[in-house]
């Protein structure tokens, strides 16, 4: 749970502003006071959904009816106002974790927990079926674990973004999707007993009954395979089975669920006793809001942030923890030249960690304020022209980072332990803290999330993809428009040293190259793996090029002929997904779900041992003698290049999953990116934070330093770039 940031406002409509509890797809979402000292959560409707008359108009007819919704099982709507700038809602404020947090942080919940989970999901369903809603977006993220049973949240929601689109569109989440939902086919309620049962099943064996992969895989197996329910408890399992039946009419109704399950009496002691702990926690943290004077804050002025799965969750709040996906709407967004201020929170720049950021409305009532950012103009070099490169498909869905699911849930041992926070050993050089501000955020016409960016060499030039597009976008003030087509979703791309080739890896399983001047095809795809291909590296002298797979290989291409070198690298015993060469070229480090690894680029052998935690992405400091890596959970480890022995201490400050790490070229800055909304920028001499983190309005997935180290990009969850300029 935060504090308010720069820019947030202290006020929207009569209620008072306190923290954040997260964000979303819809908006950013606060906790919240009324006027009769209730706590609440307000969500704040997101600027470019604000500005669609369509979604205007769907948002204030599902509010009307979602505010008919009673029940014991529901985070029930409090307020809203449809017409304000930009729209809100207010609902009861639950303190607990989702269920999505609880299983991450926890493990899988036992059996008779579940029972009166599924007794509590299925009654709060009935609520929302009775007033004419259908939830259709039903997800561990989408249901709070509280003290006296838990609620369901964001009932109705999803189906207004439906509207902000004039073409056809899917909104949901993949793995808990019904069969007749990822056909775009009308859903009822039986579509949310489907969902219900995906839910069940996660909160019991901690994965998903259609597996994890790429988006179109697990739809393949929603429509056509039968669940895998092991590990699920017997007297579940039928109803689990009858509930994800193919044909809706054969799934049974909530009232079925409900009598097959009643019986479970919620007490107090109904979650396990980490998860009870956790609700005390959130609510702590709230009290600790609303009365500063009984709570402490951490260097990061957040309240009790100590561990990732402390973050206050509530009705629409943002989940941290393992990314289940979350609900997407297919169609662009129109780029109309809004500025930074409209797309992004307020410029971070630093201050008091306790301080709340500028002076709000003067009170109750005063309209929500919109942070207001100075008109920037880029130099030259980052010209920004999109220019879209491929057809638009006709079916996406956004997913985690790299185009998968999860896999299971960890266990408690697998969680990270201590929140650390000493400072790593020097990288290199010192100097003055540098200041970071928002130069311009750039729409891409996409609402898929972006899980690669690159700087071209000459630094004119970013290239950036999505796992769930078939196109690669360029721009800059050096190509002209062109279509680059081939990938099937992207999953990474590079430049080669010399800036004249563009590679691509994604889900086809292939390896793409154009001329980045022609943009021609500079020859076959590169084939070999087997599965979705995440990364793609040139080494130094840009005659190979490495590519890392679903299919747990590495593979070393000779990009002149486009040929094989030697025989696929193996040793990781799950997706690779991050590779990155020294300097010299002459070590190439690998990250992947299970470990780091090492490799000697010229033997083809692996260096030392394997290094022990999953990564998504992987860095050599430009001296080539330290390797950074995202680690196992929300912070920044350095390893040793030479012999795989960390480096210092963790960066610690983020508070959800990393999914990039980037050094600066003179490597004195390690910056990273992750699902908490942030990039966070250290000094790599001593390892003090840079300025207050860099705050955006959605999870950033992929980040790039230009080559002068003077610009930032960051690729979001929203399909937008931004551009973080050094001053």
């Amino acid at each position: 749970m935060d504090r308010l940031r720069a820019g947030d406002p202290e006020w929207v409509g009569p209620y008072r502003l306190l923290g954040r509890l997260g964000g979303g797809g819809m908006g950013q979402v606060f906790l919240g006071l009324s006027r009769g000292g209730r706590q609440v959560a307000v969500k704040v409707v997101r600027p470019e959904l604000a500005d669609d008359a369509r979604f205007r108009e769907r948002f204030a007819a599902e509010i009307a009816a979602a505010r008919k919704v009673g029940g014991f099982f529901t985070a029930q709507v409090v307020d809203a106002d449809p017409d304000a700038d930009p729209p809100w809602l207010v609902t009861a404020y639950v303190p607990g974790p989702s269920l999505e947090q609880a299983v991450h942080e926890h493990g899988p919940l036992p059996g008779e927990t579940v029972s009166v989970l599924g007794a509590g999901l299925a009654e709060g369903l009935a609520a929302i079926h009775r007033c004419g809603l259908v939830h259709r977006d039903l997800k561990p993220g989408n249901v709070i674990l509280a003290e006296d049973g838990p609620r369901v949240i964001d009932f109705g929601i999803a189906r207004a973004l439906d509207a902000t689109h004039h073409t056809a569109s899917i909104t949901g989440t993949p793995p808990f999707m019904s069969p007749e939902q990822t056909r775009g086919q009308e859903i009822g309620p039986a579509s949310d007993v489907f969902s219900f049962a995906s839910v069940l099943v996660y909160a019991a064996t901690g994965r998903t009954p259609f597996g994890e992969g790429p988006t179109d895989a697990i739809i393949y197996r929603i429509r056509h395979d039968p669940p895998d329910l092991s590990g699920l408890p017997p007297h579940l399992t039928g109803l689990v089975t009858d509930c994800l039946a193919k044909d809706p009419e054969s799934r049974p109704s909530v009232d079925d669920v409900i009598d097959h399950l009643a019986g479970p009496h919620i007490s107090s002691r109904w979650l396990p006793p980490a998860v009870t702990t956790a609700v005390a926690e959130r609510r702590a943290e709230a009290d600790a809001l609303l009365h500063p004077s009984r709570g402490s804050t951490d260097e990061t002025g957040r309240w009790g942030a100590h561990d990732r799965g402390q973050r206050g969750a509530a009705s629409g709040a943002g989940n941290p923890g393992t990314d289940l996906g979350h609900a997407e709407t297919i169609g662009p967004s129109a780029f109309d030249g809004r500025e930074a201020s409209r797309a992004a929170p307020g410029p971070a720049t630093p201050q008091d960690p306790g301080r709340a950021g500028p002076a709000g409305p003067a009170g109750p009532g005063a309209p929500v304020r919109r942070s207001r950012l100075r008109a920037s103009v880029l130099p030259a070099s980052v010209l920004l022209a999109a220019v879209v490169v491929a057809a638009t498909t006709a079916f996406v869905l956004t997913q985690r980072h790299g185009g998968t699911t999860p896999g299971p849930a960890p266990t408690p041992a697998q969680r990270r332990g201590g929140s650390g926070g000493h400072a790593p050993a020097p990288v290199s050089g010192g100097g003055s803290t540098p200041t970071w501000h928002l130069l311009k955020v750039v729409d891409l016409n996409t609402t898929n999330a972006l899980g690669t960016v690159a700087f071209s060499p000459d630094g004119k030039t970013i290239a950036a993809g999505a796992p769930d597009d078939d196109k690669i976008w360029l721009f800059g003030d050096t190509i002209a428009a062109r279509t680059l087509s081939g990938p099937s979703g992207v999953s990474s791309v590079a430049f080669s040293p010399d800036g004249r080739t563009l590679a691509a890896g994604g889900h086809d399983d292939k390896v793409w190259l154009w001329d980045v001047t022609s943009g021609a095809p500079t020859g076959h795809a590169l084939t070999g793996h087997t599965d979705t291909v995440y990364s793609v590296a040139f080494r130094p002298d840009g005659r190979t090029l490495a590519s890392g797979s679903a299919d747990k290989t590495i593979r070393l291409w000779n990009t002149a002929p486009g040929a094989p070198l030697g025989h696929p690298l193996t040793g990781h015993t799950d997706s690779v997904y991050s590779v990155a060469f020294s300097p010299d070229g002459r070590t190439l480090a690998s990250g992947g779900r299970d470990t780091l690894r090492l490799w000697n680029t010229a033997t083809q052998a692996p260096i030392g041992q394997a290094i022990t935690g999953g990564t998504y992405s992987v860095a050599f400091s430009p001296d080539g003698k330290t390797i950074a890596s995202d680690g196992d959970a929300d912070d920044v480890r350095l390893w040793d290049a030479a012999t795989g022995n960390p480096v210092g201490h963790p960066f610690t400050g983020h508070t959800d999953t990393v999914f990039s790490v980037a050094f600066s070229p003179d490597g004195r800055t390690l910056a990273a990116g992750g699902d908490d909304q942030e990039v966070r920028l250290w000094n790599t001499a001593d390892g003090a934070p840079i300025g207050q983190p860099l705050g955006y309005s959605d999870d950033i997935m992929a980040i790039a330093f230009s080559p002068d180290g003077r610009t930032l990009a960051s690729g979001g969850r929203d399909g937008k770039v931004q551009l973080w300029g050094l001053s």
